[in-house]
């Protein structure tokens, strides 16, 4: 008799009880369904997005895909500006070594329009006679495209041009300059390498 009245209330809640979960589940529910704003957002609703929230996160997007592009753009043509200037710069280094490597007489180191010998009659460091007053060290071709410069080769879409000047800065140094030109998206580039070839008596 016991036994069974203990097992009786043990497998039935007390209906105050069950009035309270049956609340508590209710309104968990309720509270899951309702909606919720934060900051002026909805979080849970069962309305969908309108078309102008769609057209707003699309033009957002638009602007952001926009600005990434902009930015690959000039990142790509810098790292070409960047390339033709390593291998310009590169084209000299190999071109002054080789005329490094060459007699002091050597033809390819003579000044052939005498534009840099003899230009400084009292030995101050100054061109007194050249219409550039520079030795001609920056010839390269004229306004009719004719080569003025002492020496000049093409090597792919790069123009090289060197110029010597005698016995500058002292007697027994030749000054040399080596220039290469090239055209990078319609405009024209250039790079310069200096270096002085002595006479070893």
């Amino acid at each position: 008799m016991k036994r069974n009245s203990i097992r009786q209330e043990t497998t039935h809640c007390h209906p105050e009880s069950r009035r309270r979960i049956s609340r508590f589940f209710v309104a968990s529910l309720l509270r899951m369904t309702q909606r919720k704003a934060v900051s002026g957002w909805t979080l849970m609703s069962n309305q969908g997005l309108t078309l102008l929230e769609v057209l707003a996160a699309v033009a957002i997007l638009s602007f952001g895909l926009l600005a990434v592009a902009t930015m690959q753009g000039s990142s790509i043509r810098g790292n070409a500006q960047a390339i033709g200037t390593t291998e310009a710069i590169t084209l000299a280094q190999d071109k002054l070594e080789e005329l490094m490597r060459l007699p002091y007489n050597d033809a390819d180191l003579a000044d052939t329009d005498n534009d840099g010998t003899s230009q400084d009659a009292n030995d101050d460091g100054i061109d007194e006679v050249g219409p550039d007053l520079n030795f001609g060290l920056n010839d390269t071709v004229d306004g009719g495209g004719t080569v003025i410069a002492d020496n000049s080769e093409v090597n792919g879409r790069y123009t090289l041009y060197w110029n010597i000047a005698v016995d500058e800065p002292i007697v027994n140094v030749k000054n040399v300059r080596i220039i290469v030109v090239w055209t990078d998206r319609g405009a024209q580039k250039n790079a310069t390498v200096d270096f002085m070839k002595t006479n070893i008596i």
